[in-house]
């Protein structure tokens, strides 16, 4: 009989912790504190700046631990407004980030403490494409400071070691690879993530929907990969047509963050896909 699993693979799990429920914000103190943070940044766009409670609410989970706020990450988060975030945070002298938003917020956040470490330009540290030759993603040994997320959206963006910086001059993605950079802890906050409206919300977890399902038609998944596909597409089917017809509970937007979580820890396994 052949077997319906391989028998003979390799995973490799990463550390974080996750922090889902009412008033999870409130974990961020014991976090921060964990890695014993004193000077914080706290990243964001101006849509949660401006429109949210939630720079607020982290302010009142760390109280004096928060040296100061960023407001300036941009969709597709461009190296200039990355370049802004690293100015920022040397000025506080941040020892940690606290990224509140969606995607663009976690790779600016992870943008930061990569090009805050390093020497060398965003274009110099990022993966190399040759022509007639394998790309080479340089080694940034730098250490990097801590950086926790309070989500707003249920993106695959969150628990990643690579980090994709659009280059205004040129349009071209620079891909910096660091698993230094993955987060400390990631906040599933009820009220975070009923900030953001049921379109923004499914946006955001349609990548996770393709990702899942083309990692599902690969052969010779591992049980550990194709286990999580597999709970992440019963989450996403479960709880993506309640996103507009029940758009005030939590759970269906804590379910989508679990989908997304599932589905980069699948990836870690080898599992691909095209999120």
């Amino acid at each position: 009989m052949a077997p319906d699993a391989l028998s003979s693979f390799r995973f490799v799990g990463y550390p974080v912790r996750i922090h889902a429920g009412p008033d999870a914000i409130s974990k961020l103190a014991e976090e921060v504190d964990r890695f014993k943070a004193q000077r914080v940044l706290v990243v964001c766009g101006q849509s949660v700046a401006g429109k949210t409670d939630l720079v607020d609410r982290v302010k009142e989970a760390l109280g004096e631990r928060v040296a100061g706020v960023f407001a300036g990450g941009k969709t597709g988060s461009p190296v200039t407004s990355v370049l802004e975030g690293v100015a920022a945070a040397r000025d506080v002298d941040a020892d940690g980030i606290v990224a509140v938003g969606g995607g663009s917020a976690v790779v600016t956040a992870r943008g930061i403490t990569i090009l805050l470490a390093e020497k060398g330009t965003a274009q110099e540290l990022c993966t190399q494409y040759s022509q007639g030759k394998p790309p080479v993603s340089p080694r940034l040994m730098a250490p990097k400071i801590p950086n926790f997320i309070v989500l707003t959206t249920a993106t695959t963006a969150a628990t990643r070691a690579g980090t994709a910086l659009i280059d205004p001059e040129s349009g071209h993605r620079l891909e910096l690879f660091d698993p230094k950079t993955r987060p400390a802890a990631v906040i599933w906050d009820e009220q975070a993530l009923l900030t953001a409206s049921p379109w923004l919300c499914l946006n955001a977890t349609a990548s996770c929907f393709t990702g899942v399902a083309s990692a599902l038609q690969r052969t010779g998944l591992n049980p550990l990969a194709e286990s999580d596909l597999l709970e992440a597409l019963r989450l996403l089917l479960d709880n993506l047509p309640l996103v507009n017809s029940d758009p005030d509970n939590p759970a269906v937007r804590i379910n989508l963050c679990a989908a997304a979580f599932l589905y980069n820890r699948a990836t870690d396994a080898g599992a691909g896909g095209s999120a």
